[in-house]
């Protein structure tokens, strides 16, 4: 899994925190900045010092907290990983949207045009239950025979 620049990814945010300040007209009161003899008042950052330390220290628990990323025992960091149950749902999905166009296209193959209600149907009988089949063929088969007596 690629590494993620944590300090990079701070600093955008914190640079579009910035922005949002500047455009509001906001400048939060810093005296470790006001006191930096060598930083020019007009262009100084807004977020500085202790502050963008805090605010960086905030990003990165929140990112950890909510589980897009995770840090390394390096100090590094990288996309966390999903859950079992994130990769099951996705997994299904996915599945689903493959076994279905495989029922399309068997049916397009029939001449059968579906019907939203009856692609909604497809899924619940179906779709859901192709992994137990051993036999695709008839699966599909029977799924698009089974279309064709809904409509009678």
């Amino acid at each position: 899994m690629k590494n993620i620049n944590i300090a990079e990814l701070r600093g955008c945010i914190i640079d579009k925190f910035e922005d949002f300040l500047s455009e509001k007209g906001i400048i939060i009161p810093n005296p470790e900045r006001d006191q930096d003899e060598d930083l020019d008042p007009e262009e100084a950052a807004n977020i500085y010092g202790d502050d963008y330390d805090e605010l960086a220290d905030y990003i990165t628990d929140a990112l950890v907290h909510h589980g897009l990323i995770e840090i390394c025992d390096n100090g590094d960091a990288r996309k966390a990983p999903l859950t079992e149950e994130e990769l099951r749902e996705a997994y299904n999905e996915y599945t689903k949207t493959c076994r279905f166009e495989d029922i399309s296209n068997l049916a397009e193959e029939r001449n059968i045009t579906f019907t939203e209600e009856e692609k909604e149907e497809i899924y619940r009988l179906f779709c859901k239950n192709m992994d137990n089949s051993e036999d695709w063929v008839y699966a599909l088969n029977g799924a698009a025979d089974e279309v064709l007596k809904l409509r009678s």
